[in-house]
């Protein structure tokens, strides 16, 4: 089985990072075409990758679209089988591509795959430690909470070889996520509502809720830097992340549901609150309260919203529900320490 890759890379900055991401891919045995989607940026990069990589489709929105709308502006121009959006501070492993089209050929059913995604700066010192955003494949609590399988909150664990059998899982990481180009179609690409974070777990959850297959490809190897456009827990992540959750559960999720799920959240929010508020002063005490007033502003748009989104909702009691881990991730992250 012959299979075609269009890899889409949202870039915004980041001359070094871009070039050594394009220097691993075209390293890379397989065949595929890269598109570059220019989010705006004001360094060298876009220059240089004209230079050094003209193989590369270069296409650019005019404006800062973030992940979500970048990568579904840059699919646009894509004519393979499957698309891969992949983070621009990545490498790869040089047999990573012919790993997916094996793991495709034996699965025609798989919608959406992740390949194993392992932290680049801890193989810069000879180890192998899963990547925080991602690790070897996403999975969901029961209160609507994402984790991974080899990262727990911020735990993250050393990679030995636990993870090393395919698995379905809830949702594959943005950082490299492979979807059927007809599937991305079908169901409206990235929901540009998010702008960063949580987009990708969306997508998923819609696939899985009409019946389609998530899986992990752990023999398929890609590293991560992690934290070039957003810093890992600097305020404007964190609200991200809080408020993107919140769009994520009320969106695809029946009422009966999120009332149910709503004070226990609430509470942990609040938990969250007075934690940022020790550790980062006035700009952490703003992150939840931010996200809270977005959510009220924006009810209009959440209401209809979910009301287009009826194909995900009513498949939640079947497709969904089973696959939530009836331990909550917080009860997980104690079990680690």
């Amino acid at each position: 089985m012959s299979v075609t890759f269009s890899i889409i890379i949202p870039h915004f900055n980041g001359e070094r990072i871009l070039a050594e991401c394009l220097d691993s891919l075209f390293c890379s045995k397989g065949s595929f075409t890269v598109i570059l989607v220019d989010n705006g940026s004001s360094d060298q990069s876009i220059v240089q990758t004209q230079s050094r990589f003209p193989q590369v489709k270069i296409v650019s929105p005019g404006e800062n679209l973030g992940y979500a709308g970048g990568c579904t502006f840059g699919a646009k121009y894509a004519d393979s089988d499957f698309l891969i959006f992949l983070n621009n501070d990545t490498q790869v492993e040089p047999d990573w591509l012919i790993r997916l089209e094996h793991f495709i050929s034996e699965h025609p059913n798989a919608e959406i795959l992740q390949p194993k995604i392992l932290s680049l700066q801890e193989k810069q010192v000879g180890r192998k430690v899963f990547d925080y955003a991602g690790g070897a494949g996403g999975q969901m609590d029961i209160l609507g909470y994402p984790f991974a399988w080899g990262r727990i909150m911020a735990h993250v664990e050393t990679d030995s070889g636990q993870y090393d059998v395919p698995r379905p899982i809830f949702w594959a990481s943005g950082t490299a996520m492979v979807i059927k180009k007809s599937v991305a179609a079908e169901h409206g690409y990235f929901d540009s509502g998010y702008f960063a974070h949580m987009e990708e777990i969306d997508l998923c959850w819609r696939v899985l809720a009409s019946g389609g297959e998530v899986w992990s490809v752990p023999d398929s190897v890609v590293y991560h830097l992690g934290g070039q456009t957003l810093a890992f827990g600097t305020p404007k992540k964190l609200y991200l992340n809080h408020r993107n959750n919140w769009y994520l559960i009320f969106k695809n999720t029946p009422i009966w549901f999120f009332s149910v799920v709503f004070i226990p959240r609430l509470a942990l929010d609040c938990v969250a609150w007075a934690v940022y508020s020790i550790q980062k002063g006035k700009n952490g005490f703003t992150v939840i309260p931010s996200a809270w007033l977005w959510l009220w502003k924006n009810n209009s748009f959440l209401l209809s919203v979910k009301d287009q989104n009826l194909k995900a909702v009513t498949g939640f009691r079947k497709q969904i529900l089973p696959k939530l881990s009836l331990i909550p991730v917080i009860f997980r992250s104690m079990k680690m320490r």
